[in-house]
């Protein structure tokens, strides 16, 4: 290609997309590129309104690193690509990822979906082994998220009896109680 042809305006910005693509791509051991020349290159496509790869590269750095996948929503809104971003933070959320669920309960939320990030939100309290830790005063940020997320799904009833009474170790909403008065 002569430089200036093509994408970039000048041969300097030619040579910086195709050392970022270099980089981005599979090595030729099978692993992976590297996610932040993907995101780079994602970015660079954007410049050039090439937005459908622009979207697989931003998608690929999310697989690959948690800067893209902690950028993926954002990015992805903006673009107006939001559902993009769903099958990826799915399954890194289902391997564990703590990122990948809070990034995905934000997904579900701006798409409207509450009744899904409610159950995400649930099965990461469920998954917590951090709570309910002797002396915790509080309750875990994500126990404010699930009420929130439940309110939106129109479950006021069980939105308020978890903010009052809390949520069983094993995720079932635990049932109205009230202190004995002493006599």
């Amino acid at each position: 290609m002569v430089a200036g042809e093509g994408l970039g305006d000048t041969g300097a910005d030619q040579e910086a997309g195709q050392l970022l693509r270099f980089h981005a791509e599979r090595r030729d051991d099978g692993a992976p590129g590297d996610p932040s020349a993907m995101w780079g290159l994602a970015d660079w496509l954007v410049r050039y309104n090439r937005i459908a790869g622009a979207v697989h590269w931003y998608v690929l750095s999310a697989e690959h690193g948690a800067q893209g996948m902690g950028q993926l929503v954002d990015t992805l809104g903006e673009l107006g690509c939001l559902d993009a971003a769903e099958p990826t933070l799915r399954a890194r959320a289902a391997k564990g990822s703590g990122l990948a669920r809070s990034k995905l309960v934000e997904l579900l939320e701006l798409l409207g979906h509450h009744d899904e990030a409610a159950a995400v939100l649930r099965q990461s309290l469920r998954d917590d082994d951090s709570y309910p830790l002797p002396g915790r005063t509080s309750a875990p940020p994500t126990m404010s998220r699930l009420v929130d997320a439940l309110r939106q799904a129109g479950e006021t009833q069980e939105a308020t009896q978890i903010a009052k009474y809390g949520i069983e170790p094993g995720g079932a909403t635990v049932q109205p109680w009230e202190l004995p008065t002493p006599r």
